[in-house]
């Protein structure tokens, strides 16, 4: 990913903002891959 906005040449802000919804979007995978095991267990 990081390659990818280094080639683009995407000014700072726009690089932070692709990071951050990138970081937003592994969250959110991460959270229901711990949440659907919870809520089967439950």
């Amino acid at each position: 990913m990081c390659k990818l906005i280094i080639r683009r040449g995407n000014s700072p802000l726009q690089s932070a903002i692709l990071l951050h919804s990138v970081n937003s979007l592994v969250n959110l995978e991460v959270v229901s891959l711990y949440s659907i095991p919870s809520q089967q267990a439950a």
